[in-house]
């Protein structure tokens, strides 16, 4: 795992963040806020698949809602 730089991610200042799952094989990239350590984006690259997220809204309001039936 090595810091490879730092970042703003929806404001918040970031380290990014590299290492390398050789049993999958898979290279990930997580940008994790300095000021509270939450993940703030993530990047994953492997053979065949690639992924991009970012987390949003951190701590914001949550609606939970019963399941509707059709």
């Amino acid at each position: 795992m090595r810091v490879v730089g730092e970042e703003e991610v929806e404001g918040v200042p970031s380290r990014v963040v590299a290492f390398v799952r050789p049993g999958l094989p898979a290279w990930f990239k997580v940008w994790v806020g300095i000021p509270d350590g939450l993940v703030r984006r993530e990047e994953m690259l492997a053979e065949g698949h690639l992924m991009h997220r970012v987390h949003e809204q951190l701590d914001g309001p949550v609606e939970v809602a019963p399941p509707v039936d059709p």
